[in-house]
């Protein structure tokens, strides 16, 4: 039987070392009953914003807080609307609310917005972004994730926050990883991965994917080398600093060659 955490893994699989916006997009959207809805409400009418673009413009300029009561937000926005400038006989005129059909979309994408962000309080993704343009990647502390303060940029990747009445990146560049946490313990555990070698066991695995997001930050540091031997050397770098055991460079090349594929093309064309 499947536990959860494998369903976890299995779901979030889809944004790993995507950006924010991608990872709405991906996780939210293209999410089988979030489609199914935001479908319904667009055969119904045409205007209906079903975009990213425009559904990321459904809250505050596209800027999200990180927890939205799906169904008051959903009422708000099919709720009857005043006509600026618009009287009959004395009296204001307001649109029609919005059908059903259109809060039942609003309410699919803000319940799966919701999960997307309890998943990276949870610690089940891993985010990391720069402070500042040109600043060093860091992972980004969970705590921010339960900030009243903040928002979340979709279309920008960026956590913002409010100074002097302006909203200014606090983060950028914000990209989401699948974490150790939601992976295969076996898979990640050094300890376990010499002694199954030492016994004779299984072939040995290699914590590659944590090794991944050290080298993504190692690259934002350092910037990317000119060929693929020394894109290779780097992930070496990183799976040794995690301890347990280290394949060799030819195994490494093949790992970026064949998971990371935009990655190792960019390096070998440079």
């Amino acid at each position: 039987m499947t536990n959860s955490s494998d369903e976890h893994a299995a779901e979030l699989a889809i944004i790993d070392g995507s950006t924010f916006r991608h990872a709405f997009e991906g996780f939210v959207l293209k999410d089988p009953e979030v489609a199914k809805r935001i479908t319904s409400a667009s055969d119904l009418r045409r205007d209906f914003p079903s975009t990213l673009r425009a559904i990321a413009k459904w809250v505050e300029a596209g800027r999200w807080p990180l927890e939205l009561n799906a169904e008051a937000y959903a009422r708000a926005l099919c709720a009857p609307r005043h006509r600026a400038g618009k009287r009959v006989n004395g009296r204001s005129q307001y649109t029609s609310a919005l059908p059903d059909e259109f809060r039942l979309a609003f309410e699919a994408v803000f319940r799966r917005y919701n999960q997307l962000v309890n998943h990276l309080r949870a610690g089940r993704i891993t985010a990391v972004g720069n402070a500042t343009t040109g600043s060093p990647i860091e992972e980004i502390d969970r705590i921010y994730w339960e900030s009243n303060e903040l928002r979340i940029h979709v279309m920008e990747s960026q956590l913002v926050e409010r100074r002097n009445g302006q909203w200014h990146p606090k983060i950028e560049a914000i990209r989401l990883w699948l974490s150790t946490d939601a992976r295969d313990s076996d898979d990640r555990n050094p300890q376990l991965m010499q002694d199954t070698k030492s016994k004779g066991g299984r072939n040995p695995t290699y914590a590659w994917d944590e090794a991944f997001q050290r080298l993504v930050i190692i690259l934002g540091n350092e910037g990317h080398p000119e060929t693929g031997a020394e894109l290779a050397r780097m992930y070496l770098r990183a799976i040794e600093e995690l301890g347990g055991l280290i394949p060799d460079e030819e195994q490494a090349q093949a790992r970026l060659r064949h998971f990371h594929p935009m990655l190792w093309s960019h390096v070998k064309k440079n």
